[in-house]
Parts: C-alpha cells; structure tokens; sequence
C-alpha cells in the first residue's frame, strides 16, 4: 500500500505518495495543472516491481501546502522538484510528467542531466496548441467550483475533463474523493489553490514558445512522448519535430483520449513498461 508522507521544502510542506520499493531507481510521476498525485494511483503501483515509486504534489496542489502569496511560477515548481529529490537523497530518476509535470520534467533533463535518466513527457512538448479560450477557462474553473458531495464534483470533472469520462466509475470516483477538501462551511472543492491557474499558459508564455526547443535539445536522457490520439494540445507535427531531432526520441499515441491520457491504458502502459524496462 502506498503511505502518504510530507517533506519540508523551500518553506513549505510538500506532500507525496511513496509507493515503495525503496532502494530501487527511483521513478517519479508529476501532475498536470489541476491534478495532484492521485492522478496516478491506478499505474503507479505497476512499476514497483522495478522501481522505488514517487508521486508528488507541486506546491498549492493536492495535500501540499499552498504558498501565503500564491507564488506559483514554473520555476518554483522546478526548484520544489530539485529539493524534493536531493531531500529523498535520489541521484537517479526517471521522471513521468503529464502537462506541466512534463514540462518540469523536461527542463529538469536538460539543467541536471547527470540526475535524470529517462522522461516521459505525456501530452506535452517544447511547443504546445493553446485550447479555445472558453475551455481552458471551464477547465480551470474546476478549481473555483463548491459541490455537495463527490458524484456532483465527479460529473463536472467529466465534464471539463474529458478523459475522465474514459476512466471506470470506481477509479474515477476514487480520484475524485481523493481530490477534494471540505471548507469551513462544509461544501467541497478541489485540492487546489486557485491561484495556480495563474501560470497556465498563454500565446505569451515560454510553455508555447520557440524558447523551450534549446532546452528539449539539450535533454540527454532518453525520451518517450505520449499523446492522446484526440488532443488538441499536442499536435503530431510536433511530435514529428520531436522524434526527428535527435535519436533516443520515441513515441507513442494512445487512442481514444486527449489531454491528457492517464497512462494506465494498454497502449500507454506497454509502452512504459518496455522504455522503463
């Protein structure tokens, strides 16, 4: 069973899920923008097998502490990572990220590549096609909801998520329980400061510039880049562009989901298990 433990980082306390295996190499799975480490409950448990599993909640995510200025920018998220794993005293990990857990991820391969060993990028790369405004405002807007109980926060989850909708009732349910707070007045939202969305990106940010290629190109580790066969975020010229840059760049594209997948589906889980094996 995994144990939820907590860690004093950068001023704050940091929570993350440790599914064992401790003294295995290290693999580390990092959310996207309204997830938290729940998101990966359901594959996370099938590697422990071959590695000592990490799941992480970026600060104002999940169980994690939220920041008293609401400092969120990338590089908090990036300098969080960094300590969490020298605090773990890892000086090897693969790292899974799904949106801006990839991103992270990304960066962190091209800053300390003697640390990072492979990356999975899900759903993400150095460039990015922004969704329409009104849906990334109704997705973001997860974070702002009150809902009565977890079936009413799992069909608007469904809703402004559409790979929820993919995900059987149980585990779906599960999650959802697992991300959601009770207020003070006693309704719930989602374990998320909603000053987070502050960093979603913009057709002004480096997330979706030309700038995050240098950094793509420095990453020596291997790469493996998983796309939902629907999303509208990562195009596959991009990843075209991506695996004809250099060699040790693979991908995949997983059926039937968009951004982003859960990485339990059977064409994403081969696929890791044959690039983490």
């Amino acid at each position: 069973m995994p144990e939820d433990k907590f860690v004093q980082l950068n001023g704050l306390r940091l929570h993350y899920r440790d599914f064992g295996s401790e003294g295995s190499p290290a693999l580390l799975f990092m959310h996207g923008l309204t997830g938290n480490a729940h998101c990966f409950d359901h594959v996370a448990p099938e590697f422990v097998a071959t590695h000592h599993v990490l799941a992480l909640d970026f600060r104002g995510h999940g169980d994690s502490e939220w920041h008293s200025d609401g400092d969120y920018a990338f590089q908090r998220q990036l300098s969080d990572t960094i300590a969490f794993l020298e605090a773990l005293g890892v000086s090897k990990v693969s790292l899974i990220g799904s949106s801006l857990g990839g991103a992270v991820a990304m960066v962190l391969g091209a800053i300390k590549p003697d640390l990072v060993e492979r990356i999975v990028l899900n759903d993400i790369g150095p460039e990015i096609n922004l969704p329409e405004p009104d849906e990334a405002a109704e997705a973001l807007n997860l974070l702002e909801q009150q809902f009565t109980d977890a079936t009413e926060a799992l069909e608007y989850y469904r809703r402004c998520y559409p790979p929820a909708r993919i995900l059987p009732d149980t585990v779906a349910i599960e999650f959802v329980r697992n991300s959601l707070r009770v207020t003070e007045g006693g309704s719930l939202r989602w374990k998320a400061d909603p000053r987070v969305q502050a960093v979603a990106p913009t057709s002004s940010t480096s997330a979706s510039s030309p700038g995050m290629w240098p950094l793509f190109d420095a990453v020596r580790a291997p790469i493996l880049v998983i796309r939902g066969a629907e999303s509208e975020t990562l195009l596959t010229s991009t990843v075209a562009k991506m695996v004809s840059r250099r060699s040790g760049v693979s991908a995949v594209e997983v059926p039937g989901v968009g951004h982003t997948p859960w990485l339990s589906e059977p064409t994403a889980l081969a696929a890791l298990r044959e690039f983490l094996r």
